[in-house]
């Protein structure tokens, strides 16, 4: 529903969650919290309740945003139809949600030594808490405390200048790389005394004595950070580096906690924590979502704010994200339907004890460095670069308010909606959707299902046809009904081949190894009697997986079943990891339901899976299709461009111990091995950027060393996929130094398609790393410089 232009918008605008607090949107927030809590050992149970906690941080500090908090103004409650609704949620608890983010409204952050501080007492009040919570063998509290501090964890590396990237226009972070500790360390992977002595080098944005403020969601147009220290959603520059320093440190804090509770059984208590408080739980996380999702502050993209329509003008925060009609629902919904949750009431006594400073707590066990983990481990990007609605959407002139939904390894990630589009490229200043999941580097998984066929052949026997319905089972729990739409099954002497509709078990990490058996059913004699079945061919993944013919087995009366007698299951395993990608047309409180694209090509089926093997980049279009459906398709055809490409920390190099640091636990060799050799320098090419300057109409590649040692002069090939005659080659005639970076020309014409830029494509240049020396560009129709 495009709810961007309806009149009922003047009634909704009190309900949007303002840029307010800073942070991460809250759609990062859950998934570096979903995925860290799991990589620890947390169950799913107790990393929702992680995700809840972390989320209540950011809602609690916009109270006069929210109506239903009884610190909105009178109009804005009335305007909301929320008058009458209000919670009157104690200041002692907004106060302290406030107090917890790393935000430009406390002058100590504007240098190192305030940033110090705030670290200080975070780790204390956590370490106190923790106990207390062990103590009184609670661990949901343990979980509350650890969600809401998560939040302040991760808030540091998106609006601070720490990770900032010198590769970007503007950026003034500290040169981690050159000063050998890697791209992305945490807090506690860099000395203290190296901490301290960066002074107002190391700052929050928006902060005294610093000219980048923390802006909106579009400063500088996300092409550089000249005047933001924003690194909040994936279309700000810097972004996949502030989300892997976030998720390292989220590991890290999960460890420094479980070290400071000092208490194995309770902490396994919290791991395996299951009570969900009946539905509440999943109350609170729809709300997480689906509130942050439609006020434009899920995953950026903007707020639904329309100056023709509002009370007030909105400036730089609108953008196409969030929908206002659905955004009042969600709210309606959230705080009116239901009553507040044992989750949120058990946040409102904890963020009061969390937020307190001067409290005297001891000094807590050192943090142990995340420098080991940064070695190990590799992240799984997926990004939707395109969408077409094609048959989804609405009638008449309504165009899709789409949004996707996706897997990684098991994980389970959401976008935020672009209203009124059937076609979206994504220009600037918006980005493509995007999730990142962490992997174990080298890991071997069992193989995902992505696609499931069956082919049955009835005989040609006499009266061997029927009308009974046929089903397939692979397992005690899944049994597929065996259909074509408008079609007539298993007439006398068919071929039929079917897709099997198993979209909901591959977004649950269905595996090869689940099928451990295969059994043709029929239903109870009807009219026509029995039905005799002739062979069998069972497809998954696009191999054959089983194959009998000459079956020649009547099914009827007592005798429905016919099983395969030589099926054996299997368990093949290797580092292929499933993916799948939904899009959907979000609608529901206008139509009573949001629209499913069909993203996949064969019929009873709108889920896109596919495998992916860490390594090399990939990207290409799926459109959704019905082959083996029938006369009648999936309807609400979809089609969309996506990405996946793997990203590899540059951990630091491993050294001898720190002086005066005992916060930081050194990871060496382990001592049964020789001392290992002073690290090698070499130079690490990598294009951090390609895009076209519509300025003077040049399009531009830009190359940063990375490495720990200065880059002879090199060259940079282009090529265009759609024009195989396409081939660009310029050079950098001049050395580039560690951590400096270099921007090119490659070409002054405009040419529709995906630019391949590849740094080095010779390889003659020994590098540390000779596998990150590609990017691509995507020029759309219609060609504009």
């Amino acid at each position: 529903m495009g709810a961007r232009h309806a009149a009922a918008i003047v009634s909704t605008l009190a309900l949007m969650l303002p840029a307010g607090a800073a942070a991460f949107d809250t759609g990062p927030h859950s998934d570096i919290t979903r995925d860290a809590m799991s990589a620890e050992g947390f169950g799913r149970t107790a990393a929702d309740i992680g995700v809840v906690n972390n989320w209540f941080v950011d809602l609690y500090s916009n109270a006069s945003a929210v109506p239903h908090s009884g610190h909105a103004d009178t109009i804005n409650e009335i305007l909301a139809f929320s008058y009458g609704d209000r919670e009157h949620w104690p200041k002692a608890v907004i106060d302290g949600a406030v107090y917890s983010h790393f935000d430009s409204t406390f002058a100590n952050f504007m240098f190192a030594n305030g940033l110090e501080a705030e670290w200080d007492r975070m780790s204390q009040r956590t370490a106190a808490l923790a106990r207390q919570a062990a103590a009184n063998k609670n661990p949901r509290a343990l979980l509350s405390l650890i969600g809401l501090s998560l939040h302040e964890v991760q808030d540091f590396y998106s609006h601070t200048n720490w990770i900032d990237a010198l590769g970007y226009e503007g950026a003034d972070g500290p040169n981690w790389p050159v000063m050998s500790y890697g791209r992305t360390p945490t807090w506690f992977d860099v000395p203290r005394d190296v901490r301290d002595g960066f002074g107002m080098g190391v700052y929050a944005g928006g902060t005294p004595g610093h000219d980048r403020k923390h802006a909106a969601w579009n400063t500088d147009d996300n092409k550089t950070v000249v005047h933001a220290v924003a690194k909040d959603w994936p279309g700000r520059p810097g972004y996949d580096d502030a989300h892997i320093a976030a998720y390292f440190a989220t590991r890290q804090w999960l460890q420094a906690i479980k070290t400071w509770v000092n208490d194995p059984g309770i902490w396994r208590q919290a791991q395996v924590w299951s009570n969900r408080a009946g539905n509440q739980l999943d109350h609170d996380l729809w709300g997480s979502t689906w509130i942050g999702m439609h006020s434009g502050h899920w995953q950026g993209q903007g707020e639904p704010c329309n100056p023709t329509w509002s009370l007030r003008l909105c400036g730089d925060r609108e953008g196409p994200g969030g929908n206002l009609i659905e955004l009042r629902s969600a709210n309606k919904h959230y705080f009116e339907d239901w009553s507040k949750s044992t989750f949120r009431k058990q946040f409102q006594q904890q963020i009061v004890e969390y937020s307190k400073f001067n409290t005297g707590d001891p000094i807590p066990a050192p943090i142990t460095s995340s420098q080991a983990m940064q070695r190990t481990t590799e992240f799984v990007r997926l990004r939707v670069l395109k969408t077409r609605a094609l048959g989804l959407g609405d009638v008449g002139p309504d165009e899709a308010d789409m949004y996707s939904r996706a897997t990684i390894a098991g994980q389970r990630f959401q976008s935020g909606t672009i209203i009124g589009e059937d076609s979206y490229n994504f220009p600037k200043p918006n980005a493509p959707y995007e999730w990142l999941k962490a992997i174990p580097a080298g890991t071997s998984v069992p193989e995902p299902v992505t696609a499931i066929q069956v082919e049955v052949k009835t005989s040609s026997a006499r009266y061997s046809g029927t009308d009974d319905s046929v089903s397939l089972r692979l397992g005690p729990t899944m049994r597929f009904q065996l259909d074509k739409r408008l079609y007539d099954d298993f007439e006398r002497g068919d071929s039929d081949t079917y897709s099997v509709p198993i979209d909901a078990l591959v977004r649950n990490g269905l595996r090869i190894a689940d099928i451990n058996q295969v059994q043709l059913e029929k239903a109870p004699d009807g009219l026509g009697g029995g039905w005799k079945l002739k062979s069998v061919k069972l497809t998954v993944n696009g191999r054959v997986l089983y194959n009998r013919g000459r079956i020649e087995q009547w099914l009827e009366g007592k005798h429905r079943f016919w099983a395969a007698p030589d099926f054996r299951s299997s368990a093949p395993s290797g580092p292929a990891l499933g993916v799948t990608l939904d899009i959907f047309d979000d609608d529901y409180s206008i139509y009573g339901d949001d629209d499913h694209g069909d993203l996949d090509p064969f019929g009873m089926r709108k889920t896109f899976a596919r495998t992916y093997t860490p390594g090399a980049p990939d990207s290409r279009w799926t459109t959704g299709s019905s082959t083996y459906a029938g006369r009648l398709g999936d309807g609400d055809s979809a089609k969309v461009l996506y990405a996946l490409e793997t990203l590899t920390p540059t951990a630091a190099p491993f050294r001898l111990p720190e002086v005066n640091n005992p916060p930081i636990e050194v990871v060496a060799p382990p001592a049964t091995t020789p001392t290992p050799p002073p690290p090698v320098l070499k130079p690490d090419l990598v294009i951090t950027a390609m895009g076209n300057n519509t300025g003077n109409g040049t399009y531009y590649v830009t190359v940063q060393n990375q490495g720990n040692a200065p880059s002879p002069s090199f060259s940079v090939r282009v090529t265009n996929p759609s024009d195989s005659t396409y081939s660009k080659t310029v050079t950098a005639n001049a050395a580039l130094p560690a951590g400096a970076s270099v921007t090119l020309t490659y070409e002054t014409q405009c040419i529709s398609g995906t630019y391949t830029g590849n740094a080095d494509p010779t390889n003659a240049i020994s590098e540390s790393n000779e596998s990150n020396n590609t990017r691509t560009y995507e020029q759309p129709q219609p060609c504009i410089l």
